[in-house]
C-alpha cells in the first residue's frame, strides 16, 4: 500500500472462506461491525411494514437498475426507504460503471433524466486510457476525483489481467486479500477523505437534477460513494449491504462472458477464482472498512463529523435534498 495507507487498520479481523460472494450469497449482517450503538445515521431496527414494502420494491426492480446500453451495473437509488419514513428520490443519485462506451440512446437518457453533475472516482492511469465523453455528456458539469491516488490490485484498472495474475501469487491462499487491505484507505487515507469532502460538497451544492458517480466497474469505489451516501440519508444497514452486493448481478455475467472469450475457463482453479475476485465484491470488504473507521473514530457518526465535515446540519440538508415522502 502507498505512504498514504491507514495507521489503526483492525488486526485479526475474520476473514471469508476462499470463495468470492455472488449475489445469491446471503450476506452477513453489516450490523457485525456497524451496530446501531456505533451510529445514529443509518439505525437498525426493525422496519415498520411500509418501509419492508418499500425495500422489496426496489429490490425488486432490479436495486434501481437503469437499462442503458453501453453503461454497465448502472444504478438509480431512487426508492430507497431512508430516514424519517421517507424514501430516496427517484432520479437524484444515481451509480454506474465506466461511461466510455455509453451510446447516444445513453446521452439522451442522460439528458432526459436530467444529469447535472458526473463524478469520476477512477485513478489518472485509468481516465487517461478510457475518458469520460465528457463533451457528450453536457451540459452536466464533469469532475475527477480519485479516491486511490495508486493502483490497487483487484480494485483499479490499471493493469491488464495478465500483469495483474503474478500479482495475486501471494495472495494464492486468500485471493480477496488486496481488497480487504485497500478497502479501509478508501474511507480513511488522507487523500479519500479530501475527495469524500468534495463529494459531498457536490451533492449538497445541487438543488435539481442527477448527480451521477461511477469508476470502472461501479462496485468498489462507487460502492463506497453509495455506502457514505446511503448511510447519510438514513437507509437501513441490511440495505445498504445488499445495494452493496447488487454490483454481482452486473459484473458477475461478466465474469462469465469473460471466461468464455478469454479462454480463462482452462486455467487451474485457484486462477480462476481469483479472476473471479476481480469481478465481483464481497460483504467481507465493507465490514473490514467499517471497522477501521469504528477502530479509529469510535461511531460512524463521528467519522461523519470528524473527517468528511459532516455534521447534523449538513446531514439534515442532505436529507431536505434527496429525501421524498413515500
Amino acid at each position: 500500500m502507498s505512504s498514504e495507507d491507514i495507521e489503526g487498520q483492525p488486526k485479526g479481523v475474520a476473514k471469508s472462506s476462499h470463495g468470492a460472494a455472488g449475489a445469491h450469497d446471503v450476506p452477513d449482517k453489516l450490523a457485525d461491525c456497524f451496530p446501531t450503538s456505533h451510529c445514529s445515521l443509518a439505525p437498525e431496527e426493525a422496519l415498520d411494514e411500509a418501509s419492508i414494502e418499500r425495500a422489496r420494491a426496489f429490490t425488486g426492480r432490479g436495486f434501481g437498475h437503469l437499462a442503458l446500453k453501453g453503461v454497465n451495473n448502472a444504478r438509480d437509488l431512487g426508492g430507497m426507504p431512508a430516514a424519517d419514513g421517507r424514501v430516496i428520490a427517484s432520479g437524484r443519485l444515481l451509480r454506474s460503471g465506466l461511461l466510455h462506451d455509453a451510446t447516444a440512446s445513453d446521452f439522451a437518457r442522460f439528458r432526459e433524466i436530467p444529469l447535472v453533475a458526473v463524478v469520476d472516482l477512477r485513478t489518472e492511469t485509468e481516465v487517461e486510457h478510457q475518458g469520460d465523453p465528457v463533451a457528450e455528456l453536457k451540459p452536466a458539469s464533469w469532475e475527477h476525483l480519485s479516491v486511490l491516488s495508486s493502483s490497487a490490485l483487484g480494485i483499479t484498472a490499471d493493469e491488464e489481467l495478465s500483469t495483474l495474475l503474478p500479482k495475486f501469487e501471494e495472495y494464492r491462499e486468500e485471493p480477496m486479500g488486496p481488497s480487504q487491505e485497500f478497502y479501509p484507505s478508501m474511507l480513511l487515507s488522507k487523500t479519500s477523505i479530501a475527495i469524500w469532502r468534495r463529494f459531498f460538497d457536490i451533492l449538497l451544492d445541487a438543488e435539481h437534477g442527477a448527480i451521477l458517480w461511477h469508476c470502472t466497474a461501479g462496485k468498489d469505489r462507487t460502492g463506497i460513494a453509495a455506502f457514505l451516501v446511503e448511510t447519510a440519508l438514513g437507509v437501513p444497514q441490511d440495505l445498504i449491504m445488499e445495494d452493496y452486493l447488487a454490483s454481482n448481478l452486473h459484473t458477475e455475467p461478466l465474469f462469465e462472458e469473460h471466461l468464455r472469450t478469454h479462454g480463462f475457463e482452462k486455467l487451474a482453479p485457484k486462477t480462476i477464482e481469483m479472476i473471479h475476485v476481480l469481478y465481483t465484491v464481497n460483504a467481507t470488504y465493507l465490514q473490514v472498512a467499517v471497522a477501521a473507521v469504528l477502530a479509529r473514530h469510535g461511531s460512524v457518526d463521528a467519522y461523519f463529523e470528524e473527517a468528511l465535515g459532516l455534521g447534523a446540519e449538513k446531514i439534515a440538508r442532505l436529507r431536505e435534498l434527496y429525501l421524498e415522502e413515500a
